[in-house]
């Protein structure tokens, strides 16, 4: 490109040299202004034409490296999710395989350790230290069992009545969460709730499978537990 410019230059300043005499009716001074005036604008009109073409290339490029971030993040998000999704898949798996387990420590007598996987999975999504689990007969409208973690001052003051009045499986009350399990197993119904820690919860449905997950608990501890099932197993027949 340089080679132009440079050829240009010479042919200005050689223009006295190629010019001579008049031309026409325009004397030699006149000519020769002319010439070098056409070497200098067509010098520029190449400069412009190449600096438009320079312009629309960076714009081309920049345009080219923003697609790029974009699906780069694109991407990042997507893995992102998977892994969010296969995480919330094995967690879920294994609290549904660890039910029978649950059965067999409601059996020994080992009430606390049951628990305690829920537990922790509710304070992993909740984002939180503190949560209270609750199972409540909505006929006689009373509290069948409660298990908790951390300070919840905020959703243990929290009434009954309260959480009856609506049938909205997740929804806040000030600033607590509120998430019940979608389906009633007789008359019991279970309600998580947790402090809230941020300005939006996607992972609704998990919640309303931790409360149901509870419930679930609860069934198998009362079955375990209740007093026409050990009778039912803690007397043999009579032989005569």
């Amino acid at each position: 490109m340089y080679w132009i410019y440079l050829s240009l230059f010479a042919l200005a300043v050689l223009t006295p040299e190629l010019v001579q005499g008049s031309y026409r009716s325009f004397p030699e001074d006149t000519v020769e202004a002319g010439v070098v005036f056409f070497f200098g604008a067509t010098g520029f009109l190449i400069y412009f034409a190449k600096e438009k073409a320079l312009i629309r290339h960076i714009a081309e490029k920049l345009r080219l490296q923003k697609e790029k971030q974009d699906m780069t993040k694109d991407l990042s998000d997507s893995y992102s999710y998977i892994g969010e999704v296969n995480r919330k898949m094995d967690l879920m798996m294994s609290l549904v395989l660890d039910l029978p387990e649950a059965a067999m420590l409601f059996q020994n007598g080992e009430k606390k350790n049951v628990y305690e996987s829920l537990g922790k999975a509710i304070l992993l999504f909740s984002k939180g230290d503190a949560f209270v689990l609750r199972i409540i007969d909505t006929v006689q409208k009373k509290v069948e069992k409660e298990i908790g973690e951390g300070p919840c001052t905020g959703c243990s003051a929290l009434d009954i009545d309260t959480l009856l009045a609506t049938e909205q499986i997740f929804r806040e009350e000030g600033d607590c969460v509120v998430a019940a399990s979608p389906k009633s197993i007789g008359p019991y119904r279970s309600y998580l709730l947790f402090p809230k820690s941020v300005n939006r919860h996607e992972d609704r449905d998990m919640f309303a499978a931790f409360a149901t997950e509870g419930l679930l608990l609860f069934f198998l501890e009362k079955e375990r537990f209740s007093p026409t099932k050990k009778s039912s197993v803690s007397s043999p027949p009579q032989t005569t």
